[in-house]
């Protein structure tokens, strides 16, 4: 099937990069289930939130791996 996508993630992330990280975490889970529909989850969800401060501001840093 189709795959949510490092694209859709990384716009999700970006959208609310100066939420706290549990809440950046709760709104990535809730957009997965959401695509996901009545599907079954096909693989594990491991996330991380890592934020980087400069100058005050929170930068997002999104890779996979």
């Amino acid at each position: 099937g189709k795959r949510f996508g490092m694209d859709a993630l990384r716009a999700l992330i970006r959208l609310h990069a100066r939420e706290t990280s549990r809440e950046i975490v709760r709104v990535v889970i809730e957009a997965i289930r959401e695509f996901r529909q009545d599907r079954p989850q096909e693989d594990d969800i491991t996330i991380v939130i890592l934020k980087v401060r400069s100058s005050g501001e929170a930068n997002p840093v999104i890779t996979s791996g």
